[in-house]
């Protein structure tokens, strides 16, 4: 028998031609909408446990009303970014989580490596909470793990914050 630790369990596959495919699994993993600070964007680090493919985010943005919103990514520390989502959405307040579309293309993050996101609104109202230190692991789950990050000021990255979000993937 073939035992392998998918989604936190212990899976036992035949041996017998190979055992079948382990299905997919989908996640979910929020960090907080419990927002201190608003700013013009955050940037945050994922780290995955297990190989999994990032699908979309939920955005939390301080007014009602349309926003441009931005999702950009790299593989590198914070910096080189390519924009994989550039949308009008319209913001629901306080609290209240924007559920973006899913990515044209799932954004792969293999077993142990990270990805690194900024997400800006044209407003300048994504919310974030005030963190502890800069690379802090946040939150995690047994797929992923999320970590603080910076705001955007003026163009600038400054202070430690948690960007107000919730990471979805398949795993």
């Amino acid at each position: 028998d073939f035992w392998t630790v998918r989604g936190g369990w212990l899976i036992c596959l035949e041996s017998e031609n190979g055992g079948p495919e382990l299905p997919d699994g989908e996640g979910s993993l929020e960090t907080t909408m419990g927002a201190t600070h608003i700013s013009e964007g955050a940037l945050f680090q994922v780290m995955a446990k297990t190989d999994i493919e990032i699908t979309s985010l939920d955005v939390h943005l301080y007014n009602a009303g349309t926003h441009n919103v931005e999702v950009l990514t790299t593989v590198s520390d914070f910096s080189s970014f390519t924009s994989i989502l550039n949308l009008d959405v319209n913001g629901i307040g306080y609290q209240r989580p924007v559920s973006l579309p899913d990515f044209a293309s799932p954004i792969t993050v293999p077993a142990g490596t990270s990805r690194y996101f900024w997400v800006r609104s044209s407003l300048g109202q994504t919310l974030v909470t005030e963190g502890n230190n800069v690379g802090d692991m946040y939150v995690q789950n047994n797929e992923l793990a999320i970590y603080e990050g910076y705001v955007v000021t003026g163009g600038r990255a400054e202070g430690t914050y948690v960007f107000n979000t919730v990471v979805h993937y398949t795993y």
